[in-house]
């Protein structure tokens, strides 16, 4: 997986971005420093990735490193993942009339004060940690 394919994506745990930071550390994308002949803008280009994809990463594995595992939700996807959530969950069936009358802006707020917010240069996340 790529940094494009998973900052892209509306949800993925902390166990995605280990997977991707040590495969970026594989490869030498922390390596640059500023001694180095070439910008950091050309040297992650030879790697394939862009400085914003690697300080996203970088924040999203620092963030989470430390837990046992982590749930993350892109922003402005959060209302739908709590909507989903509720009927994974059983709390609402979706062919249910009350379904259509949930405040789906209020119960995700709600559901929201279980996460803390990351802003990244790639965009923002909702995390849950466990």
């Amino acid at each position: 997986m790529t940094p494009e394919q998973l900052l892209s994506m509306d949800v993925f745990s902390k166990e995605d971005v280990v997977k991707l930071h040590d495969a970026m550390e594989q490869e030498g994308a922390w390596e640059w420093n500023e001694r180095s002949p070439e910008t950091r803008e050309d040297y992650l280009d030879d790697l394939g990735y862009t400085v914003d994809e690697v300080d996203s990463i970088k924040a999203l594995y620092d963030e989470v490193k430390h837990y046992h595992g982590a749930t993350i939700v892109a922003s402005d996807h959060f209302e739908d993942y709590a909507c989903q959530q509720a009927v994974e969950f059983g709390f609402v069936k979706e062919d249910s009339p009350v379904y259509d009358h949930v405040d789906w802006e209020t119960y995700a707020a709600s559901v929201g004060s279980d996460y803390h917010e990351l802003d990244t240069p790639e965009g923002n996340f909702q995390i849950r940690v466990y």
